[in-house]
């Protein structure tokens, strides 16, 4: 499902998967957040659509999406 939600008072083009357990930003859009990142315990590759691998170490906790 595809969409625009508003994530850190922008709008974010979103692709929402509902089987997934967690949820990504660009490091382009996060530029925008005025939020602290915190350390994951361990990093985590995530498999993109586009067939490539990214490795996460950060997160954003508890942001609010708005419609």
């Amino acid at each position: 499902m595809t969409g625009t939600l508003n994530l850190f008072n922008k709008p974010a083009h979103v692709l929402i998967d509902p089987g997934s357990t967690h949820s990504y930003i660009s490091l382009s859009y996060a530029m925008h957040s005025n939020r602290p990142r915190e350390l994951l315990d361990s990093r985590m590759s995530i498999a993109t659509p586009t067939g490539e691998s990214v490795v996460v170490g950060e997160v954003y906790r508890s942001c609010r999406l708005h419609l």
